[in-house]
């Protein structure tokens, strides 16, 4: 769409309804006045002048990806650009990236609520629980320069450790950063943090702590997942004990497609199930990925994830979505070095169920109000448009998909997205 954009721009200029010419657009702007067109990859102007009715948007990309956001910055700041090099230039100076470019124009220098939300917590928190926040910050905020962020504010997440130099407490606590960020399955370089310290620095007497944040470390050897296997698959009950026999019974059959669902009300073990197939996995060498719909759902499962952080399963279900794993990402690499078995948790049927059903013929959705009710009305008042219906009748009535007539509001906070799985930091947790 850039591309076509810079194509319209590079063109003699064509006067546009309200005054303006084509030459002289941001990108959103040009979505007022032209269609973009996938099968060409051209914009055309629209036959109709909608400019007034159109509030044009161009999705924004996550915060983790630097390059994408600046991109997406100077697209909705920069004139009719005729190619990179003029999207990339800023007072006379072409520079590399449009990061460097977006820094230049000021475009990303919001840094003063992530330098005073450190300082803050600074005064009470421990340099452990800073490297916690300062990859919240990176995971789901928006830093426009992450870099100089942790160099300004680097005392604060150094341990004091009189025996290690400066470089060891540099290099310990990138290190534990960089296995959080793994746990999001991103790296130290989409930050610029990467060069900042050497493996060889990184110190051999680690916190015990810190290696449970370490994606590829279990504190339980081989020995005591066979036990723990073994305690659990005795206190199953004999429907239980089918499931968990049959998912073994699958793991031995290899080349064919292997798939098993499990249902049943809440209570009944589910995940009791799960969790006696993983360590009867792990006891037997086989390397297990725990995923699940939701966030809450993966605290439940050991080491759990959720499956669109896990495979970047895009949000939004459609005939021609992918999973966005980038192929030099660890992520990618450590899924293909070993035969990977996954366990999803009973909500991410109904997801596997979306997209099988996202290749199906789209129909015109239909939406239908029905309302059952305790009382009986007569037709002929309801034809009349229920001038006889007592309101607070329907008042009692909550239809899926509708709020309550009534909505009462709780005291306190309530997140709105997945912060931290590992820490129960989930999707609709309360928080004090």
């Amino acid at each position: 769409m850039i591309n076509a954009w810079f194509a319209v721009n590079r063109k003699e200029p064509v006067k546009l309804p309200r005054g303006e010419l084509s030459n002289t657009l941001t990108l959103p702007e040009m979505l007022r006045f032209f269609v973009f067109q996938t099968k060409s990859q051209k914009f055309v102007l629209r036959k109709k002048d909608y400019s007034r009715r159109i509030i044009p948007r161009i999705m924004a990309p996550q915060p983790r990806y630097l390059e994408l956001t600046a991109t997406r910055l100077i697209c909705q700041t920069v004139y009719g650009p005729k190619n990179w090099e003029d999207l990339r230039t800023h007072a006379g100076s072409v520079y590399p990236t449009c990061l460097e470019a977006a820094r230049a124009r000021r475009l990303m220098n919001g840094e003063i609520e992530w330098q005073m939300l450190i300082v803050e917590v600074a005064a009470t928190g421990t340099p452990y629980a800073m490297r916690r926040l300062f990859v919240s910050i990176l995971v789901n905020c928006v830093p426009a320069n992450p870099r100089s962020l942790w160099e300004d504010n680097v005392e604060v997440f150094l341990d004091k450790k009189p025996s290690w130099s400066q470089d060891q407490k540099v290099a310990h606590a990138l290190r534990h950063v960089q296995l959080l960020l793994a746990r999001h399955c991103i790296e130290l370089h989409n930050f610029e943090l990467r060069d900042l310290f050497e493996e060889d620095d990184v110190p051999f007497n680690l916190n015990a702590e810190e290696e449970t944040d370490n994606p590829s470390f279990d504190p339980i050897n081989v020995t005591e997942h066979s036990k723990k296997a073994d305690e659990m698959y005795t206190m199953l009950n004999e429907r239980q004990k089918i499931v968990v026999d049959r998912a073994m019974t699958l793991m031995k059959k290899e080349g064919v497609p292997r798939m098993m669902f499990v249902d049943g009300p809440g209570g009944t073990g589910k995940t009791f199930c799960y969790t006696a197939i993983y360590h009867r996995l792990v006891s037997q060498n086989r390397s297990v990925i725990c995923v699940a719909h939701t966030g809450i759902a993966a605290t439940l499962l050991p080491f759990g994830c959720t499956a669109h952080r896990k495979f970047s399963i895009p949000i939004e279900v459609s005939d021609e979505m992918t999973c966005n794993i980038s192929l030099d990402s660890p992520n990618r690499k450590s899924m293909q070095s070993k035969t990977r078995r996954r366990l999803f948790g009973r909500s991410m049927y109904h997801r596997l169920q979306n997209l099988s059903c996202a290749k199906q013929k789209r129909r015109k959705p239909v939406l239908c109000s029905l309302w059952i009710t305790k009382r009986h009305f007569d037709v002929a008042d309801l034809n009349d448009g229920l001038t006889a219906a007592n309101a607070e009748v329907f008042a009692t009535q909550t239809p899926q998909g509708l709020p309550p007539h009534i909505l009462r509001l709780k005291i306190g906070v309530v997140l709105f997205r997945n912060l931290d799985v590992d820490q129960g930091l989930c999707n609709c947790t309360r928080m004090m």
